[in-house]
């Protein structure tokens, strides 16, 4: 069992892995960071300029900017940290490192999907209370927005009528797909050569195609069936009352657990079938 997984090893190989991953990151990981920071200045001294009175970004903005350098990071941070691992002799390097497969995989996932996002939320959120604190016309921080959300979502009378709507926008409830969403990239990032994050994108691409081809009219002629004409589920409000989303969140629960263990599972194969 010691050699399968030695805690005491596994714990100096971690430190080791978190370092180098660090080395590997670190600056793209502090610039995504600080991007709310860093468009809030841009964004101030413009209107400095052209208006002669500062005004910075307001919620929706920030907001935007914390949603598309999310995206970055997840598209970015596995390739940089572990694409070498596809280069001969980096990754043969890695291989004879002292530790065993499931040491250097347990590291891999708490450094991908915990600590490194761990980071880049704790900076750009805590940047972002600064601010809102430095700056009353800032607005409420992320820490106070987040709350509201489901609130605003049940406010829109569309959608009023779905409680799983404001339930899925709450913040716990992007856990699972921020989880598969970097090991989607990951998994790319240690089984493609080159352009990683492209090829990882376009397979994404293929295989979404692909399943809406075939799930889409599924779904369709179940809609239709249950509301009973196509003008009817045209009306948001009729669509969310349909049965056919009563159990939604146990679906898109199950559905991401699946989706994640796959991920899991091929990760893990794909280091143990790493060779050179």
């Amino acid at each position: 069992m010691k050699d399968i997984f030695n805690i005491k090893r596994f714990g100096k190989y971690f430190v080791s892995d978190l370092g180098s991953a660090i080395a590997n990151f670190g600056l793209s990981l502090l610039l995504l960071s600080s991007a709310g920071v860093i468009v809030y200045l841009l964004m101030g001294f413009f209107s400095l300029i052209t208006s002669g009175a500062w005004d910075g970004s307001g919620p929706a903005i920030r907001f935007a900017t914390l949603a598309i350098s999310y995206i970055v990071l997840m598209i970015s941070m596995p390739v940089k940290c572990y694409g070498h691992l596809t280069d001969k002799r980096s990754g043969s390097a890695w291989l004879m490192i002292p530790a065993s497969t499931p040491e250097k995989y347990l590291s891999m996932l708490l450094i991908t999907t915990l600590v490194i996002p761990v980071i880049f939320f704790g900076i750009q959120c805590g940047l972002d209370a600064i601010l809102c604190a430095i700056d009353p016309g800032c607005g409420d921080s992320f820490f106070t927005l987040l709350g509201t959300v489901p609130g605003l979502v049940n406010e829109i009378p569309e959608i009023a009528v779905a409680d799983f709507v404001s339930d899925m926008m709450r913040p716990y409830s992007f856990i699972d797909d921020h989880i598969y969403g970097i090991l989607t990239f990951l998994l790319g990032a240690i089984c493609f050569k080159s352009n990683k994050s492209a090829k990882t994108i376009l397979c994404l691409i293929g295989l979404s195609m692909g399943i809406s081809m075939i799930v889409s009219p599924v779904v369709l002629h179940g809609m239709v069936s249950i509301a009973g004409s196509l003008e009817e589920i045209s009306d948001p409000s009729v669509i969310f009352n349909l049965s056919l989303f009563d159990n939604l969140k146990i679906f898109d629960t199950v559905s991401d657990l699946v989706i994640t263990a796959a991920l899991l599972i091929a990760v893990y194969f794909r280091l143990r079938t790493l060779k050179h």
